[in-house]
């Protein structure tokens, strides 16, 4: 499209045509420019891309849009497109650019605090079931005919190019509808501006997102701005905005339950985790009996329900649909698990939909009622103690951890939410005293802080849940990350559940973790110095929960209490009081393991963050296939300086482990080399641990087992490391590095 075309009708300025080029694209990430793009330049939050100019003028973009008088050395290179807002202009030309796809298609938003993505859905599932095409856009994903599309992390609204984009993929599926979620992000940073809204939803409006909107007020006026620009407004009777909506509404339909609305639910009837209500209107009358369960989500069937009558769909296809439906990932989500204990995971993380949730839970759980939660780092402070007191109102223990820290300090967050259950009158505990778990608890409420989400989550079902209990995680949802620092870390509720449920009893871990670091040249303890803005020791600990280990047993020595408060939950700890080398620590981890485990895998806390749980579980498989005695991780590598070379004899088979200072020149030219990743039989570590002998340097090596089981004629097993990335020695600076370099580049392939 021709430059002079795409800017005809946005609000500029000025402008400074250097040539009327064809554009080749649209972009407002500087990362992402192509030659022969038009950039638009934005003032973010925390970044002002206008800082950027020069370095896209360099990559070869044929214009630029910017609120920033442009430098005189830019007009002699590009055009510059002068306007009061770019938030505002990248809407206009995206719209431009996919030529208008608002204006060929129904659009229904839904907006409000709780509920939007499953009002959304229920929407999108009713015309879909009456035989319309639609199109559907949430913060889960946008699903356009048969495809599934992922809509990124943490997201509010797609930025206004891709929101573009996919009603234009809706226009070329030949959609009627398209149905999106809007949030007050969307709508203040002007992503939906440009889009003719047929039909505007509310849910509801409690106090949310005061970290960016400052006040309830401007949150408030927010959604109703948006509201009140459709043509028709669907809105709650019974949420405390309506009546400022319907004084600026043109048009607007009423839905609710306590109050007399154009469209009720009524005779809501709940028992046994089964639902059904009836919806009463002038013209229907007609019974709903949905596959779904909790009073919150009448509130979103009732709203959808309305859009749809409004829309002319005939109550059958809507009674059916509701028959059908499924609620959205991480929405009220049964994890499928072979426990006799209920799992939920659901996205709810404002106080309101927390209250609701927990409601509902409570009266279908007959035993314990767990939650897991946390509270956002660098979002809306004033919640974390609302947080903190609703959880522990209506849970028997709750959990408190980490949901996305951020920049913050997760302790910090912590003790907000802590300072909420001690208004509750919650009491704390502390986990490692509850031996006997499940006879301690009566009427009091408790609560506990376990600041890494793996152990939260691994302590509420392994030690937490009984018969007839349900933990519930809460939110996550749908999300596929942990925002730590500026990085987003691989993540799911569901996934983690599974991993930790996934294996049993018979294999124990021992993770050393007791050294200083010397060579770091920090106070700090080695396992707490982070990778991506995380403790390395948390990577290694999730990665075994994630392989099902249920046993873990941390040896801490330098600092130890610090290290504890980080890894606190069900991990159990060995104290090493002198660092005397790796097979000292593994007999003290030896005290302390699981008595009914058969099975002991002994590894570093310091160059395990990089394992895959797939890899923790394939070295195991090799280990049981091969019913060896002692199995061993080994890599081929390019450098191998400063470490065990593997030496085998003459038909492939290991016959030693040679460090590098005692090798030979032969020797030391081998390649494979010993990682310190190990599994025993535990009857046979437990018989030879004790023989090790003290080194010259004073020191007791583990490694010196694996010639013990070569000369008793014991089956040793090498499991090979196909992918040299999955292990990384951390020394040095220079190593953390290495590592950080290497983390950063794995979640960018994952992002």
């Amino acid at each position: 499209m021709k430059l002079l075309s795409l800017i005809k009708d946005i609000s500029y300025l000025e402008k400074y045509i250097l040539d009327d080029l064809d554009i080749k694209g649209i972009k407002s990430n500087s990362e992402l420019v192509d030659k022969g793009d038009i950039f638009v330049a934005i003032k973010g939050e925390n970044f002002d891309s206008h800082k950027k100019i020069d370095d896209v003028i360099e990559k070869g973009v044929f214009s630029v849009i910017g609120e920033v008088k442009p430098k005189k050395e830019w007009l002699k290179k590009v055009s510059y497109i002068l306007v009061k807002d770019s938030r505002q202009a990248l809407a206009e030309i995206s719209s431009k650019w996919f030529d208008n796809p608002s204006k060929k298609i129904k659009v229904i938003g839904v907006t409000g605090t709780d509920g939007k993505t499953t009002t959304s859905t229920m929407i999108y599932s009713i015309l879909k079931t009456a035989g319309k095409k639609v199109g559907l856009i949430t913060s889960v994903s946008a699903i356009i005919g048969e495809k599934d599309y992922d809509t990124g992390f943490h997201v509010t609204n797609p930025e206004p190019f891709e929101l573009q984009q996919f009603l234009r993929k809706m226009i070329d599926a030949k959609c009627e509808y398209a149905v999106i979620e809007v949030t007050s992000h969307g709508i203040k940073q002007k992503r939906i501006y440009g889009i003719d809204f047929d039909i505007a939803v509310l849910t509801n409006i409690t106090s949310e997102h005061l970290d960016y909107h400052k006040t309830f007020e401007d949150y408030k006026n927010t959604k109703i701005r948006f509201l009140t620009s459709a043509k028709t407004v669907i809105a709650n009777k019974d949420d405390n905005s309506f009546s400022d909506i319907e004084n600026k509404s043109k048009k607007i339909f009423s839905y609710g339950i306590e109050n007399k609305s154009d469209v009720n639910a009524e005779n809501i009837i709940e028992k046994n985790k089964a639902l059904s209500f009836e919806v009463k209107s002038i013209n229907n009358n007609f019974q709903i009996t949905p596959s779904f369960f909790g009073k919150y989500n009448v509130y979103n069937s009732i709203a959808a329900i309305t859009v749809c009558l409004n829309l002319g769909i005939d109550n059958n296809f809507i009674i059916k649909s509701f028959k059908e439906f499924n609620l959205p990932s991480g929405r009220m989500q049964k994890i499928n698990v072979d426990k006799p204990y209920d799992v939920y995971v659901d996205f709810a993380h404002t106080p309101n939909a927390l209250t609701e949730s927990l409601k509902i839970l409570r009266k279908n759980t007959k035993g314990k009622l767990i939650s897991v939660l946390g509270c956002a780092g660098e979002r809306d402070k004033s919640k974390r103690e609302k947080m903190g007191f609703i959880a522990t109102k209506y849970s028997d223990i709750s959990v408190f951890t980490a949901e996305d820290p951020r920049s913050e300090d997760v302790f910090t967050i912590l003790s907000k939410m802590r300072n909420g259950a001690r208004k509750n009158k919650a009491l704390e505990f502390n986990y490692s005293l509850f031996n006997n778990f499940h006879d301690k608890f009566g009427k009091n409420k408790y609560f506990t802080v376990i600041p890494q989400r793996h152990e939260a989550i691994a302590f509420s079902l392994l030690k937490g849940a009984s018969k007839d209990d349900t933990v519930a995680i809460f939110g996550k949802g749908h999300e596929k990350s942990l925002a730590y620092e500026k990085f987003e870390h691989p993540w799911s509720d569901e996934k983690v559940v599974k991993g930790i449920l996934s294996n049993g009893e018979k294999i124990s871990a021992i993770v050393m973790g007791a050294g200083k670091g010397t060579r770091m040249l920090s106070n700090t303890p080695k396992v707490l110095r982070k990778i991506c803005g995380r403790p390395m020791i948390s990577f290694s600990l999730e990665n075994l929960r994630r392989s099902g280990v249920e046993d873990i047993v941390l040896v801490i020595g330098f600092k130890k209490n610090l290290v504890m408060k980080e890894t606190a939950g069900l991990i159990k700890f060995a104290f090493q009081p002198k660092v005397l080398g790796t097979a000292d620590a593994a007999e003290k981890g030896l005290r302390v393991i699981n008595k009914k485990c058969d099975t002991v895998m002994v590894l570093n806390g310091d160059d395990s963050a990089f394992y895959k749980p797939s890899t923790i579980k394939d070295i195991v498989k090799s280990h049981n296939e091969s019913k060896s005695d002692v199995t061993f991780v080994s890599l081929i590598k390019g450098d191998p300086e400063g470490l065990g070379r593997v030496v085998r004899d003459d038909n492939g088979k290991v016959s030693s482990i040679v460090e590098e200072k005692a090798a030979s020149d032969k020797e030391k030219k081998i390649k494979e080399v010993n990682v310190g990743f190990y599994i025993f039989n535990k009857k046979w570590l437990t018989e030879n641990i004790g023989r090790v002998e003290k080194s010259a340097v004073g020191e007791y090596y583990i490694v010196d087992l694996i010639k013990f089981a070569l000369d008793q004629g014991k089956r040793v097993n090498v499991f090979i490391l196909k992918d040299s990335n999955e292990w990384q020695g951390i020394n040095t600076p220079e190593q953390l590095e290495e590592a950080n370099q290497k983390m950063r580049k794995r979640l960018s392939e994952w992002n």
